[in-house]
């Protein structure tokens, strides 16, 4: 997707090798393409010519995330943070490693951060809303997805992970099986529509206190 991209700014490269512009975008471009050993040695040259480029910092964070190596990743993107306080993409960034790293309360920290720094912002709605599906806070899930929709009618990807939901916030209504998950279609279509509650109420149980749904 990216190959043609990246094949002009090596080329531009090659006659100016120090162009910080090139550098810059090529570091990206190798990154989006998962070639991560070479984004990860652009963004260690940007940082060498110029250390307070948090942008570049924040590059190899997300570098050092997809490769796994949390702790680095959280290093750098600390560093964005304590010198660009506001940097929304950074404390973003920072929740996935806490989820990573199974940390659920500062992953919500970080990620009602960067909400809060860009509430119109998709992708930290997203995350927001796996977070608390991961955490089995179903109800809280699903208002997030619904606000998102809001912004962003009609989105597929929106839709689905309403749809997916479904059967955690919505287990005693009588639903048929086109709106079960797969794995559930051969149970459900062996028993009667009046039954689908009873199965449910054996799959889920409804949480006293904040009335959530988990599973057992």
């Amino acid at each position: 997707q990216y190959q043609n991209a990246i094949k002009i700014y090596e080329e531009l490269l090659r006659t100016n090798p120090n162009n910080y512009t090139y550098l810059t975008e090529l570091a990206k471009l190798y990154r989006y393409e998962k070639n991560y050993t070479k984004s990860k040695d652009l963004y260690l040259k940007l940082i060498e010519l110029n250390p307070k480029d948090y942008d570049a910092h924040l590059g190899i964070a997300f570098v050092y995330y997809f490769e796994g190596d949390y702790e680095r990743a959280k290093e750098s993107a600390n560093l964005v943070i304590k010198n660009v306080p506001k940097y929304q993409d950074a404390y973003l960034l920072l929740g996935k490693i806490n989820m990573a790293q199974g940390d659920n309360e500062l992953a919500e920290t970080n990620i009602s951060k960067a909400i809060e720094l860009e509430p119109d912002d998709f992708e930290g709605i997203n995350v927001y809303s796996a977070l608390h599906k991961r955490r089995h806070k179903f109800i809280t899930a699903e208002r997030s997805l619904k606000k998102a929709l809001d912004k962003f009618p009609d989105n597929e990807e929106l839709l689905k992970k309403l749809d997916d939901l479904f059967i955690y916030t919505h287990p005693f209504l009588k639903i048929s099986t086109a709106v079960v998950h797969e794995r559930e279609k051969d149970l459900v279509s062996k028993i009667t529509t009046t039954d689908i509650d009873t199965v449910l109420t054996t799959l889920l149980y409804q949480h006293p206190v904040n009335d959530q749904l988990y599973p057992f």
